[in-house]
């Protein structure tokens, strides 16, 4: 399995997070385990259970596709992968803010 977080290594290590009484867990390479262990919930959501084959309805963009680009493919994939894209556009807007 290729590591979630940088799609580059194999993913060897386990990470265990818990949030308030849930468990969650995924593997990752060696090198992406202290990135995967700071992530929030969102994050781990979407690094471990976010459904990277789901398309958007309208013009077919999947959401490894956007996460790999950074390029949406229509409005409506707003929408359709808003769970998925709140927590990525929260963390630019906030780091731009930030400068």
């Amino acid at each position: 399995m290729i590591c979630p977080v940088c799609h580059k290594r194999e993913a060897t290590q386990d990470v265990v997070r818990y949030f308030g009484e849930y468990k969650t867990q995924g593997k990752v390479c060696s090198f992406c385990y202290e990135k995967a262990l700071n992530l929030d919930a969102n994050g781990f959501y979407n690094t471990f259970y976010a459904d990277l084959q789901k398309s958007c309805r309208r013009c077919g963009r999947t959401l490894n596709q956007i996460l790999n680009t950074m390029i949406v493919g229509c409005p409506h994939c707003y929408t359709q992968f808003a769970t998925e894209l709140e927590p990525l556009i929260k963390s630019v807007q906030s780091s731009e803010d930030d400068d």
